[in-house]
């Protein structure tokens, strides 16, 4: 006879082997099988079927590592958003400087032998679009607070300063210092002390702080026949019209970031000294950006590194929580498994053991006792 029993009905047996003990094994005339039941039934009955549970150290420690992986990627959010915004400088950088290869070319066709006064003035007015563009990519890159190439506001020639944390549940912060990119200059009024600023493509100056009325016109028109007296060692300048024997604005001026200046004031291209002083300050202001655009190169991989660390953070505690998680599933399983195989032993034990017989005392024993088809 072969008894089909499932995990639970081997249960429902060894809790029954339990409890009638030496009755039933009195009743088989072999010893020997009745040791191998014995021996089944307390196999069985020895079985530990409660759940694993999680050893509660390592649960505390993964649910911690959950949560410090959690707090390291709000820092990384906020190093990816800086990773971004001096990336995105850097590039800014390259495009200032090809334009300023075209400022320079502008320069060196106005010095051609061959170049006529109205070729100089288109030249010139080309050098001067070319450092209003200059002056719109600083001016409109980044928002307020984080504008590493300049300021949104005229009159402000710093660049901003960019925070972020470095690490989770600490006030402790590093800092990234933008440099100034633009081209611009102030003219101080003498007796006055007002102060003026060209607009974004040198057409005029006008006085800070500048109105926001187009009907009002607050600055003075640079003009084609204007005479720009400018003394480079002390700043002094002076405009004066055409005919005019006092200046319309005489005062001091005082260069800013690139430290090149617009057209008029290098004689509208008009003579070959003013020509060349205009070249020797594209050949500086290029320099000036090699070294801000070198100084962002560290930006980008400081930033960048930082990023990189808290991210193999970040890694390191996902993968402890994965990994307790894995061994605690893979502790339930084996002792699944083991729960099943001591069942399924039991069954095959009790199953050789009674198989010699169809029917006699032992079957109606185990029938009245069980109440189980044999």
């Amino acid at each position: 006879m072969v008894l089909p029993l499932g995990t639970s009905g081997a249960g429902g047996l060894s809790s029954a082997f339990s409890t009638v003990g030496l009755e039933l094994f009195s009743l088989l005339p072999d010893a020997a099988a009745a040791r191998g039941l014995s021996i089944a039934a307390a196999a069985q009955d020895s079985i530990d079927s409660r759940p694993v549970e999680q050893d509660r150290n390592i649960e505390l420690a993964a649910r911690q590592a959950d949560r410090e992986a959690k707090d390291l990627s709000r820092i990384k959010f906020k190093l990816d958003t800086v990773t971004g915004i001096v990336e995105r400088a850097r590039d800014k950088l390259d495009e200032i400087r090809l334009l300023l290869v075209d400022m320079r070319k502008a320069v060196e066709l106005s010095q051609l032998s061959t170049a006529t006064d109205d070729e100089k003035r288109t030249q010139a007015n080309i050098f001067d679009q070319k450092m209003g563009l200059i002056n719109i990519k600083v001016r409109n890159f980044g928002t307020i607070g984080n504008n590493l190439l300049g300021s949104q506001f005229r009159d402000v020639f710093d660049a901003d300063t960019i925070t972020f944390p470095i690490r989770p549940n600490s006030l402790q912060e590093d800092s990234i210092t933008g440099l100034f990119a633009g081209s611009d200059f102030t003219i101080t009024q003498d007796g006055t002390g007002d102060v003026f600023v060209p607009d974004i493509f040198g057409a005029k100056v006008q006085s800070l702080p500048i109105s926001i009325n187009d009907d009002v016109d607050d600055g003075i028109q640079l003009l084609d026949d204007d005479t720009v007296s400018l003394d480079n060692s002390t700043g002094a300048v002076s405009i004066t019209r055409n005919g005019e024997a006092t200046p319309v604005l005489e005062g001091t001026l005082e260069r800013k970031g690139l430290d090149v200046l617009f057209s008029p004031f290098y004689g509208n291209f008009l003579n070959d000294t003013s020509l060349q002083e205009a070249l020797d300050d594209v050949d500086s202001a290029t320099q000036t950006i090699r070294f801000i655009t070198g100084v962002f190169d560290g930006f980008v991989g400081r930033v960048g590194a930082r990023r990189d660390q808290i991210s193999s953070l970040i890694g390191e505690n996902k993968k402890f929580a994965q990994r307790v998680e894995s061994e605690n599933l893979r502790a339930q399983l084996l002792a699944q498994a083991e729960q099943q195989r001591n069942a399924l032993l039991f069954s095959g034990a009790l199953n050789s053991t009674i198989s010699f017989a169809d029917s006699g005392i032992l079957t109606t024993a185990i029938d009245n006792l069980f109440d189980v088809q044999i």
